[in-house]
């Protein structure tokens, strides 16, 4: 189902539609390492790590990053979040392990990563950011022209050692048209407040770059 939209700010309720559009990617290094002029990465941050390298503020608890690693926390997540009812995603950002260097050798990594921010109509908190490492599928919808894409309401859920979120609830990955929403698969996950970060604003940190 898909809703049109005749104005460029919605009112609170009405979630709306889902898309058909996107990209779909996942990236490994590993039959590369051979090749000239490629190189391993020299050194890798874990995730979870705190370093200043990452530019990660760790004096603000309430900007802490909270892992998620069992059921029953991402259970807690989704009833702080509304199950992430009347809410938009704002910004996503991906990230890979690879990268050209000064003297055009290349370093490679087949960790990828993927933050989410997601804004929405209700306070305490009002937005959240997610953040997914070691990232092994990755789904882009936008929505169609002059449609709207509300957040009735997620699927957020670990199977397997691997963490999935999705726009819908309905959604699986054994779907038929999984690739109709926007969707992220992980094998490791993290959240925080990002209250602080409503509006119109595009926020690109230091924290994201790789040490």
């Amino acid at each position: 189902m898909r809703q049109r939209i005749s104005r460029s700010t919605l009112p609170r309720k009405k979630p709306g539609a889902r898309r058909s559009t996107g990209v779909f990617s996942r990236s490994t290094a590993e039959p590369f390492l051979s090749s000239p002029g490629i190189r391993r990465a020299a050194a890798y941050v874990p995730a979870g790590a705190v370093s200043k390298d990452m530019g990660i503020r760790t004096g603000d608890s309430s900007r802490a990053w909270q892992a998620l690693s069992a059921p029953h926390q991402i259970d807690a997540l989704m009833d702080l979040f509304g199950h992430f009812h009347d809410a938009c995603v704002r910004k996503i950002h991906v990230a890979t392990g690879h990268y050209v260097v000064q003297d055009l050798s290349m370093s490679v990594d087949w960790r990828t990563s993927v933050h989410l921010l997601v804004q929405r109509q209700f306070p305490n908190p009002s937005a959240v950011e997610l953040r997914f490492e070691e990232v092994v599928g990755l789904k882009v919808s936008p929505p169609p022209p002059d449609c709207e894409s509300i957040v009735l309401r997620v699927a957020f859920f670990l199977r397997d050692r691997v963490f999935y979120w999705a726009e819908n609830s309905d959604w699986s990955p054994e779907s038929t048209v999984r690739d109709e929403i926007t969707w992220v698969a992980a094998r490791r996950a993290w959240w925080r407040d990002a209250s602080e970060w409503m509006g119109p604003d595009l926020r690109y940190r230091e924290e994201l770059r790789s040490a």
